[in-house]
């Protein structure tokens, strides 16, 4: 009995030391197990530090510092617009002071407060708005910020938002602040402020362009590219034509805004238009307007199959090559009446549009032509293959009557004696 008795808590004892041995095998397994999800851990940590890239290597950066630049320098035009801190001429006698000197500073009008007040409320928005996302390019360049990272990663929902924010910002600004009632308006003389704005709008849109380079995404000039034929070309016109038909009328207000301003040099000259050169202007940017809306509708609503070129027919073709020319030469005489001592004579909305909307018309009219030549070209190959078809039959042919001529004739001497 105590020999069994011994040999059971022998066995008691072995099978604890097994238990134990047991547990602190898993124990320790436990803890290799562990060790590797920790390293898991900061490597997932370190994928994700690494997912975004540092905000100074964007290819938006550039853009942003462009625009506060720009910003800056519209806050200083607007504080000078009143011309309180103008720079004089020195005393001198008034018959020896230039004229030409007279006339620029006569044309050159100082804003009015509430116009300043506006224009610097522009500019300086912007400026604060464009400092602080390049501040945070620069921080995370040194201390790195994951979330901004984040915010101003390819693609993101969050910088597409702030890139089209500013663009609506200054395409508002540029809207009133170039009109003619605006601070930098026809005739006004403030050309820093003009050209700033205009400046600032289409940076903005170019950034735009990039955000969906960097996006991976189709980007504007494909997409214009992309549609038919000359749908581009008659869209453009459509959006030249009505910016300056909305600038000449806008430069029909001239008397109200210059009433005070007699001696300047747009009012002089707008004073001495006629009547049927501003109906000429509404008439040449109606027509457009008419042609580019039918034809542009026609290419963009066209039925096309994927891999195959579309052809035209040949009345389409010969309606669109007419309307193009007397669009050709409307704007060809439109620019040259009204861009050298007419409507648009001076520099502002109007003659830029001006001449923005003839290049537009040219530039189609060009591709027209390309495509016309085309179809000559390839009429009279078609031509010249069906003349080298004919030949190659009728030679054969002819070589067969020519035997038989000759055969006939052959068996007539031998019959004579």
């Amino acid at each position: 009995m105590t020999s069994i008795s011994l040999g059971t808590g022998r066995l008691f004892e072995d099978g604890e030391e097994q238990i134990g041995s047991v547990v602190e095998r898993c124990e320790g397994n436990l803890d290799d197990v562990s060790l590797p999800s920790r390293n898991s851990n900061e490597a997932s940590e370190e994928f994700e530090s690494e997912e975004y890239l540092p905000l100074l290597k964007s290819t938006r950066l550039k853009h942003y510092l462009k625009l506060a630049i720009l910003s800056a320098l519209a806050v200083v035009s607007s504080y000078d617009s009143d011309l309180e801190n103008k720079a004089l001429p020195l005393p001198q006698p008034k018959e020896d002071i230039i004229p030409d000197f007279m006339n620029l500073e006569s044309n050159v009008l100082e804003a009015d407060r509430d116009e300043r007040i506006y224009c610097l409320v522009v500019s300086s928005v912007s400026l604060l708005y464009h400092l602080c996302i390049v501040m945070i390019h620069v921080i995370d360049g040194i201390y790195p910020l994951q979330k901004m990272r984040k915010a101003f990663d390819n693609g993101s929902h969050v910088e597409i938002f702030v890139i089209a924010m500013s663009s609506v910002w200054w395409f508002i600004a540029t809207c009133i602040n170039t009109s003619l009632k605006g601070v930098a308006g026809d005739g006004k003389g403030q050309y820093n402020l003009y050209f700033v704005h205009w400046i600032c709008l289409f940076v903005n849109i170019h950034m735009v362009e990039i955000w969906l380079v960097a996006a991976n995404h189709e980007s504007i000039y494909q997409s214009i590219k992309s549609w038919p034929n000359r749908a581009p070309g008659f869209i453009m016109i459509f959006i030249c034509t009505l910016a300056c038909m909305l600038s000449i009328l806008d430069l029909r207000q001239y008397g109200t805004v210059f009433r005070g301003n007699p001696d300047n040099s747009l009012f002089v000259t707008l004073q001495s238009v006629a009547n049927s050169q501003w109906e000429f202007f509404i008439i040449a940017c109606v027509t457009s307007l008419a042609i580019s809306i039918a034809f542009g509708l026609m290419e963009v609503f066209r039925k096309e199959d994927y891999y195959i070129h579309n052809i035209k027919s040949t009345t389409e073709f010969s309606l669109e090559g007419i309307s193009l020319t007397i669009l050709f030469f409307i704007w060809i005489t439109a620019t040259a009446v009204g861009t050298t001592d007419g409507v648009t004579s001076e520099v502002g909305n109007g003659y830029f549009l001006t001449w923005a909307s003839t290049i537009a018309v040219i530039q189609t009219y060009v591709t027209w032509i390309k495509d016309w030549r085309r179809n000559v070209r390839e009429v009279s190959m078609q031509q010249y293959k069906d003349y080298r078809r004919s030949q190659e039959l009728v030679e054969p042919m002819s070589g067969v009557m020519g035997k038989t001529l000759l055969s006939d004739e052959e068996e007539k001497q031998e019959v004579e004696p």
